[in-house]
């Protein structure tokens, strides 16, 4: 799914499912910012291969102002980054090996990582919580 043309995509389901979420889009007649929001705080998304963040001049921007869950299965590209409001809101590094973003979503409300594999943190994230209360994961 494109998010363009300054277009806000708005998660207001427990179960969204998408495999590649691109948030703003530099081509085309329709290009433009892109912005994904989430209305409340069951709302729920599922990004299972790769969320890209802007495109050449055009910016990606996440509101979770009113709290939901962002779950990421796979990479993260921060190409332009727009806004990044983590609000009330949880993200879910859930694959394999990730590494999470060193320039946009560098601050979280609740940060869960679980699936397997390494988290790789090449920049020192501000958590407001850590779920689950458990050992950490490795972290490099």
């Amino acid at each position: 799914i494109s998010v363009k043309n300054g277009a806000t995509l708005t998660v207001d389901v427990t179960n969204a499912v998408v495999g590649t979420l691109n948030l703003g889009i530099n081509s085309g007649v329709t290009n433009g910012h892109g912005i994904l929001a989430f209305s409340n705080g069951t709302s729920a998304l599922n990004v299972t291969t790769s969320l890209v963040i802007g495109n050449g001049a055009k910016t990606g921007s996440i509101s979770m102002a009113s709290g939901g869950t962002l779950s990421l299965g796979g990479t993260v590209t921060v190409t332009q980054a727009g806004t990044w409001t983590p609000g009330t809101g949880t993200v879910n590094y859930k694959g394999v090996a990730q590494t999470l973003p060193t320039t946009f979503m560098t601050a979280y409300n609740n940060l869960t990582l679980s699936g397997s594999g390494a988290k790789t943190i090449a920049t020192t994230p501000t958590v407001k919580a850590y779920s689950p209360w458990k050992a950490l994961p490795q972290l490099s």
